[in-house]
């Protein structure tokens, strides 16, 4: 019985911890990736949960060459082993992201990319399922 109490209350308070963790440690260290702006080209050698804000900021705005190249950064940082196991929460706005350029965008190359990217990811895992 003390087993599963214990269990129980691990699995109960799991999420809450991670939120704290989330709200207090990484998105301060997000903003401040995000407000430093990594310059034009340093964000594509650096493949992190960190720049995701960053790299879905980029993809939706900027020139056509940044942005494709944002868009290819945002999906082979979803590849990445674990990703999605560690930083949930910025791995499904990323997947959210591509979903919507990949409908939306203005531009056929980026809408291309985008779709691209977003069925490397449908591969290896779970994805946000578009209409």
């Amino acid at each position: 019985m003390r087993v599963t109490f214990v269990v129980t209350m691990a699995l109960f308070l799991a999420p809450a911890v991670y939120m704290v963790k989330y709200y207090s440690v990484d998105k301060p260290r997000e903003r401040e990736i995000v407000k430093q702006g990594l310059g034009e080209n340093a964000y594509s050698r650096v493949q992190d949960a960190d720049v995701l804000p960053l790299l879905e900021y980029r993809a939706r705005s900027g020139t056509q060459a940044g942005r494709l190249q944002a868009v290819q950064n945002l999906g082979e940082t979803l590849l990445q082993p674990y990703i999605s196991v560690k930083r949930p929460l910025e791995c499904l706005s990323a997947k959210a992201t591509l979903a919507d350029l990949a409908t939306k965008d203005k531009d056929p190359v980026v809408r291309a990319a985008a779709s691209e990217a977003l069925g490397k990811v449908a591969q290896s895992g779970a994805i946000i399922r578009r209409e």
